[in-house]
């Protein structure tokens, strides 16, 4: 926290999406306060501020199922066996304490600042602002540092986010978090992690952490997307969500499910064909059959879409998380290639970012300079500019109490010469210094 400068501008100022701004009018021509005197920007927060491990414990209580977890038990039609009963899912007052947490991360690594691993008891919920804050000193970014970062994020999910199975006794992911635990766990020390906002954007705005509708709105709005490109554009669009596993063998085990796969209509001679072709490792098509799915097969009083959601989460956990990486990192980035998005996503253009509710983000951190090996011919020259830099040095030292001239031993420079020391041995091996007494 700290004051506004107004010679600088909003970026500069490190204002972001979810920073809060405290406006303290000065009615009195403004001045310092007083020593002792609590500013009112502090005395603010500081009442309203309590620690997350107890508003955690104070939603959840001592029936985490009433407000954290959610049992979402499905029908039948819905399920591979009679064996399953559906699935557990995150309420909104959990989803959004982890929505705030990772935007708290995010504030500090767009503006190259990183905590460097902090622990639950750092962390700070303000209530009437309804903000997390992180009171660890935080530090240049680093990757390493970074990646603590999100570790110590798993940490606190791991601690407070899971639910012991009724059937194994373990305790679980809910749906979707487990894949986003793995890909935090998947994190590489590179100099490149964590520097492109897009990448860091898959983490923030995690799907994992959003609400069933929400989940289905961002399918139904990449496929709107999708048909809204041009030929070239969707074909991109298709080859980055290649290679997503036979997903039809695993739907065809659902009633429902494989009663979605092969719908079919009439055609103009009045033969039935499918109304929709499907192709296994194909992500659009996957992606286009969770559209058509959650779309036609809502059912208003029997079955609700966050059912339909749910059984997709059990089934095909991975394929929106996946289509989430690999559209806002890969595709996102041939378009900044091909110049038709911004780099810093400050762009009017529309594109997948803001299906996933992402605006303006700040620009990808710089790489740290890597200084390069100097050739061997340099590294030569360089040694011997320091072996001289030394002689020069040991000559300085005696020419107190016995004065020394250095001189070639040809009278010309850039020569081989010898270095007479007092005690009779070379000091540089082939590159010697003829030295005498100035008298």
């Amino acid at each position: 926290m700290g004051m506004i400068d107004k010679k600088k501008t909003v970026k500069e100022s490190h204002l972001y999406k979810g920073s809060l701004i405290f406006v303290n009018s000065r009615s009195r021509g403004g001045g310092e306060p007083p020593a002792g005197c609590e500013r009112i920007v502090d005395r603010m927060i500081k009442a309203n501020k309590i620690p997350l491990l107890d508003h955690i414990h104070s939603v959840k209580g001592h029936d985490p199922w009433a407000e954290w977890f959610e049992h979402v038990n499905l029908p039948r039609s819905l399920l591979k066996s009679s064996k399953e009963w559906g699935g557990v899912l995150l309420q909104d007052a959990a989803a959004k304490v982890g929505q705030m947490l990772a935007l708290c991360l995010e504030r500090a690594h767009c503006s190259g600042k990183c905590f460097g691993g902090f622990d639950i008891h750092d962390v700070y919920y303000i209530e009437y602002y309804q903000l997390i804050d992180i009171n660890a000193p935080m530090t240049d970014f680093t990757s390493r540092r970074y990646i603590n970062d999100w570790l110590s994020f798993k940490k606190i999910i791991d601690d407070h986010f899971r639910y012991t199975d009724p059937t194994s006794g373990y305790l679980s992911y809910t749906l979707y978090v487990e894949d986003f635990m793995f890909r935090i766990s998947l994190l590489e020390d590179v100099p490149s992690t964590g520097r492109s906002w897009r990448a860091r954007a898959v983490f923030f705005k995690n799907i994992s952490l959003e609400s069933s509708e929400r989940r289905v709105q961002i399918v139904e709005g990449l496929v709107g997307f999708h048909r809204e490109r041009l030929t070239s554009d969707r074909e991109l669009f298709e080859e980055v969500l290649q290679d997503c596993g036979y997903w039809k063998r695993k739907t065809r085990r659902v009633p429902r499910m494989s009663s979605a796969l092969t719908y079919s209509v009439k055609n103009e001679l009045q033969d039935w064909v499918p109304a929709n072709d499907y192709f296994e490792n194909c992500g659009y098509s996957q992606l286009y059959f969770c559209r058509c799915f959650f779309g036609h097969y809502t059912v208003p009083g029997r079955i609700t879409k966050k059912e339909l959601d749910t059984a997709v989460g059990i089934l095909l956990p991975g394929h929106i998380p996946r289509a989430q990486k690999r559209l806002m990192v890969d595709y996102e980035k041939t378009q900044v290639d091909a110049a038709v998005l911004s780099p810093s996503g400050n762009t009017a253009r529309f594109s997948v970012h803001h299906i996933f509710g992402i605006g303006s983000i700040g620009n990808d951190l710089a790489l740290p300079q890597i200084k390069k090996a100097l050739p061997p011919s340099q590294r030569k020259r360089k040694q011997t500019c320091d072996n001289l830099t030394g002689l020069l040095y040991t000559c300085s030292c005696f020419s107190a109490n016995f004065p020394l001239v250095a001189e070639s031993s040809d009278g010309s420079s850039g020569q081989a010469v010898e270095f007479l020391s007092p005690f009779g041995s070379d000091m540089f091996g082939s590159e010697t210094w003829a030295v005498k007494p100035d008298h």
